[in-house]
């Protein structure tokens, strides 16, 4: 297991015998497509390979160790921020943050409607009060131009008269 960091590599192999005239073919599954061929270095170098798990295979040609191969596990971590756990988070996250949008949204609509019923009830309320006020002030207007026109023409008698003080 390497970390992330660590995506460039090389490794070394070499045969237990070292008389013979033995070649080396290696593949690393899951990033090679074909097999390599290494005459006599006996190594592999490899270069930003991603992060996940990989098979490296050697397979040694030589008189005595014909169809030998060796096989061992690579792994190389996910970034912590790229990992798939940190994924899982975004995606709450973004999760999170259409279900804060919709209900911001939700609740600005709901009190737009609410101020829209406030200023309709008001003008309701206006409305009201003026056409109350009006069926108020008509007949009051009446009576009391009635009792000037009364006063004027009667001024002298009703001087002292106590109830017509009254409705004035």
């Amino acid at each position: 297991t390497l970390p992330f960091k660590q995506n460039n590599f090389t490794i070394c192999f070499s045969s237990m015998d070292y008389a013979q005239n033995v070649s080396y073919d290696f593949k690393l599954e899951g990033y090679d497509n074909d097999w390599s061929h290494s005459a006599s270095d006996g190594s592999a170098t490899y270069r930003n390979v991603r992060p996940g798990k990989y098979t490296f295979l050697v397979h040694i040609s030589g008189r005595e160790e014909e169809g030998n191969s060796i096989r061992f596990n690579i792994k190389i971590k996910y970034p912590p921020l790229a990992s798939p756990a940190a994924f899982v988070i975004y995606l709450l996250l973004f999760l999170a943050g259409i279900s804060a949008i919709f209900l911001i949204f939700h609740r600005i609509s709901k009190l737009k409607a609410r101020a829209e019923m406030e200023k309709s009830l008001s003008e309701y309320k206006a409305t009201f009060f003026t056409n109350v006020s009006h069926e108020f002030r008509t007949p009051l207007t009446l009576i009391v131009s009635s009792l000037d026109d009364i006063r004027a023409k009667y001024s002298d008698s009703i001087a002292n008269d106590r109830s017509f003080k009254v409705m004035e």
